[in-house]
Parts: structure tokens; sequence; C-alpha cells
């Protein structure tokens, strides 16, 4: 595939992504929003579950831990505000089927150690997959201006920090996890995050909201832009590219939304504490 129609498939994914994204959003509030992070939540989790678990039981654990995922953001819906118990009760049951499991891999230490680190994994999944993309209707209810600059913010991050790095990247950001990122591109990134982040918090906010959508601003883009690198080293790890093929253009729904989950609980409580 060519450099412009790689560009151009990358493109029209985005624009059609964001249409139904702010669509959802501005016509669903609360509920569109829960839905927005429903999808996420679970594209992400099959994703995880496909480069993480090999063994024999895989299809049971794959599906187990999208069942786990999709009741958790149910019962986040239904049960007002109780996030963090539904939470803990989640990771017994998750943690509770994968010892129900072992019995299968005791008689090789091999393959056992192997069931323990797919145990941990979907432990982790469970708060990076699941958990941090609960926090977007929370921070619909704060208010949804501060939902649409955090998206914006975001974003613009990533353009910026694509053309910026194609144009002008030569010096790799952190060759070691992500040899393509490059620090042109985290600095182009950053002209393009920070200044949209305060224009839109004054249009939303007006004066007041200067201070706290420039901090907030910068915070959200350092953020998201070490939840680029973390999945970056999920996947070197892993030996994946992409997450996934879903989004033409762009791979899987960690490889698009990773700087997004990553930056939520910043930008939550950044608005808490400045706003």
């Amino acid at each position: 595939m060519t450099v412009a129609s790689n560009l151009a498939q990358r493109t029209i994914t985005a624009l059609v992504g964001v249409t139904v994204l702010l669509s959802a959003i501005f016509y669903g509030g609360e509920w569109g929003t829960r839905l927005f992070g429903l999808v996420i939540s679970l594209g992400m989790t099959w994703e995880f579950a496909t480069l993480t678990f090999d063994q024999k039981d895989r299809r049971s654990k794959k599906w187990f831990l999208l069942v786990v995922a999709l009741l958790v953001h149910l019962s986040s819906a239904w049960v007002y505000q109780q996030e963090f118990l539904i939470l803990m009760i989640a990771l017994i049951t998750l943690f509770g089927f994968f010892v129900a499991l072992a019995g299968a891999h005791a008689l090789q230490e091999a393959t056992l150690t192997r069931h323990v680190q797919e145990t941990l994994g979907a432990g982790f999944s469970l708060f990076y997959l699941v958990a941090l993309p609960l926090l977007l209707p929370l921070l619909y209810q704060l208010s949804p201006n501060w939902l649409y600059f955090f998206l914006f913010v975001v974003w613009g991050g990533d353009v910026g920090a694509y053309f910026g790095g194609k144009a002008m990247g030569k010096t790799p950001l952190y060759a070691a996890v992500s040899p393509k990122k490059t620090v042109a591109g985290a600095v182009s990134g950053a002209f393009l995050a920070v200044p949209l982040g305060v224009l839109l918090g004054v249009y939303f906010f007006g004066i007041d909201g200067l201070s706290v959508s420039f901090i907030s601003a910068i915070l959200v883009y350092i953020a998201s832009q070490i939840g680029d690198l973390c999945e970056s080293l999920l996947k070197r790890g892993l030996g994946a590219k992409d997450s996934g093929w879903i989004l033409p253009g762009h791979g899987g729904m960690m490889d698009r939304f990773d700087g997004v989950v990553f930056a939520l609980p910043v930008m939550y409580t950044s608005v808490i504490l400045f706003s």
C-alpha cells in the first residue's frame, strides 16, 4: 500500500469514526457515552485476549473475560456510582474462573506457569481495558463539554504527532519500545493539542476556563503519549505489529484508543482539582 492510499484510508476511517462517536455522544447523551465506552472496552478486550491467550483453553478465557467486561459496564449503568465495588467483584470472579481452569495445567510446570501469566494478564486487562473506559460517562456527568474537550485534545495530539513525525521525524522518542515514534512527532503533537485545548476551554467555559484548560491539555497530552508507548510495549512484547484490523489504516481498537483510555483518569482528576 502506498503512502497516499494509506493516508486516505486513515483519513476516511477517522472521519467516519469521529462522526459516529460525536453523534452518539451528542444525541445519546450519557447513554450514548456509555455505549461508546462499552464498545471500545469490548473491542480492546477482544484484541488483548487474542494477543495474550495462547493455551488450549484460550477460547474459554477470552469469552469469559468478554462476559465479565460486559457485565461490569452494564452493572455500572444499573448500580449508580459503585464502580469500585463492581470491579472488585469482577476481579474476584475472574480470578476464581482462572483458578478453576488451573487443574488442566497443573501436571506440567511450564504450562502452569504460562496459565498464571495469563491469569495476571486478565487481571491487568480488567483495569486497563474495562475500568478506564468507565470514566467516559463520569466525565460526561461533570460536563459534556469536558468530554468533547478531552477527545479533541487527544485526537489533535495524535494528528499533530503523525504529520509532524512524517515530515520531520528523525530522532526516535523511545526506540526500545516504539521505533517509529519520534521526538519531532511528540513535540508537534503538543504544539497542536495544547493550543487547541486552550481555545476549546475558552470557547466552552469562557475566560475563566483558561487556566484549567491549559493545565488539563498539557497533562492529557502527556498521558496519552505514555498510553501510546505502553500499548507499543505490549505489542512489541507479544510480537504483534498491530493489535487488530477492525479500523482500516489505524489497526485495532487498542491502537486507536490506547491514548484515550490512559489519559481519562488524568482528565477527570484535572477537572475535579482545578475547575
